[in-house]
């Protein structure tokens, strides 16, 4: 009986690997928040765009591409900015101002449904 058990969740393990590897990670909040917190003087309307913003909008990209991907920036952005006093419509235009052009972020306020991006 041990021996079936032990086969059985082999079999399993080997059949859910591949499926595992399909499905996409999503980052965890501060790896996406923390590269852009450059951009949060931009935000608030305290200069422009500056290379390190850029940078770090850079690598959302990827996260962007999916809405599950969107949805967590929404989120993240969301509650990294809860607090602080900004222009929602700025957001959307990081992407394009830094030359990556619009990667589907909408702007984001305490309000925005971020699940229904």
């Amino acid at each position: 009986m041990e021996i079936k058990s032990t086969i059985f969740f082999l079999i399993l393990a080997l059949t859910c690997s591949p499926l595992q590897a399909a499905l996409p990670s999503l980052p965890s909040c501060s790896d996406l928040v923390k590269p852009v917190a450059p951009c949060f003087p931009y935000l608030k309307g305290h200069g422009g765009l500056t290379s390190v913003c850029c940078n770090g909008v850079g690598g959302l990209i990827a996260t962007a591409r999916t809405k599950p991907g969107l949805e967590l920036i929404c989120y993240c952005l969301q509650d990294a900015l809860k607090d602080a006093v900004y222009d929602p419509n700025l957001i959307p235009t990081l992407s394009t101002s830094c030359g990556f052009g619009n990667i589907g972020l909408p702007p984001i306020s305490r309000e925005t449904n971020c699940a229904g991006i």
